[in-house]
């Protein structure tokens, strides 16, 4: 893991099955609407987006000391950013987690104790418990489209174990970002 110049995030993975299932549900909207769709390979919910840096290997021993147990996310529901309710053109399609979820928050929590003590910025905004599945371009025809499709995917619900979280690296390209593992973390200890 040589400290080149990388663009790095923390994430969580998604199962394969899981995966499946929300490319589906993307699918479902078709050409309705201009996006800019986040690959089916690449859904992952970011816990922290740490930015440009040579710190890769810094990251990673100070990722390793977290205390962590495997535990579940809901993934629930799917909606926009704005909400299709307030009448403004949606810019951000999502599929949210049910709260509270108390260890998910606590890892999140560690994972951004341990970068900032490594000198990165802190997040400027509360971490949001959802995966972005699209980027839309705004169009007179965005709404119309939207309303239904989050309508037909409000009961929307599946159980995601979390055995695991991992440092990625970015690169970002005309086709949309490649993802590179740089290390993965398991956890400190299995809770019956």
């Amino acid at each position: 893991m040589a400290n080149e110049n990388k663009r790095l995030f923390v994430a969580i993975d998604l199962p394969e099955t899981v995966k499946t299932e929300l490319g589906k549900m993307q699918v479902s909207l078709g050409f309705s609407v201009r996006a800019k769709w986040v690959g089916s390979t690449e859904l992952h919910l970011t816990l922290f987006f740490l930015g440009e840096t040579t710190k890769t290997t810094e990251v990673a021993r100070a990722l390793s000391e977290i205390k962590w147990s495997p535990f579940e996310m809901v993934l629930e529901s799917v909606g926009s950013f704005p909400p299709v309710s307030s009448g403004s053109p949606p810019r951000v399609l999502w599929a949210g987690i049910q709260q509270p979820n108390l260890a998910l928050s606590s890892l999140h929590d560690q994972v951004a104790k341990q970068v900032v003590e490594l000198g990165f910025p802190a997040e400027k905004h509360p971490f949001a418990h959802h995966l972005t599945l699209a980027r839309l371009y705004i169009d007179r025809h965005t709404l119309a489209a939207v309303e239904p499709w989050v309508a037909a995917h409000k009961a929307f619900k599946t159980t995601v174990p979390v055995q695991a979280f991992h440092l990625y690296s970015s690169v970002l390209g005309p086709r949309g970002p490649t993802y590179t593992k740089e290390a993965s973390f398991m956890p400190s200890k299995i809770v019956e």
